[in-house]
């Protein structure tokens, strides 16, 4: 009888830390998707702004008048997309991934070209690689969006905003 008991409390102990570790991996597992999601959320609103700025920048140099500054090139850097390409680059899908990455490169030779002065006398070229560039940003942005006005989960005992 005495040996049933001790049976009975190994057992007892042992369902006590599997259960226990059980809890442990499932709070764990919740605690890092939030933050997966959080992360996500914030690197897409991060670049999304960036973008926004970028296509002000370039709607402004397209006119009218059209007028191509060289100076404005420092306004069209992309900060964000520097620090937070990583965490896209796993969050969003293919598609999203390859708009905001084509738009990002076209910004990106348009900031090259308006930098140079000299190329900044073409205005044929400027004009086409704007256009470019706005059109990309523009795809890039519809398909951050989602992303963009992802809402966190709500919390226990939250009050919902009406």
């Amino acid at each position: 009888m005495l040996a049933l008991a001790a049976y009975v409390s190994a057992i007892l102990a042992l369902a006590g830390v599997v259960i226990g570790g059980i809890v442990t991996g499932g709070v764990q597992f919740v605690f890092t998707r939030r933050q997966e999601s959080g992360e996500k959320r914030s690197a897409a609103r991060l670049v999304d702004a960036d973008l926004g700025r970028a296509r002000d920048v370039i709607q402004r140099c397209l006119g009218p008048p059209p007028r191509f500054v060289p100076e404005w090139a420092d306004e069209l850097a992309l900060e964000a997309w520097e620090n937070e390409r990583a965490v896209l680059a796993i969050a969003l899908s293919g598609r999203a991934w390859g708009a905001v990455r084509d738009a990002v490169d076209a910004v990106d030779a348009f900031r090259r070209r308006l930098a140079d002065a000299q190329e900044a006398q073409n205005p044929v070229r400027l004009r086409k690689l704007a256009e470019d560039a706005s059109s990309g940003i523009d795809l890039a942005r519809e398909e951050l969006a989602p992303h963009v006005q992802s809402q966190p989960p709500a919390r226990r005992g939250s009050r919902v905003q009406q």
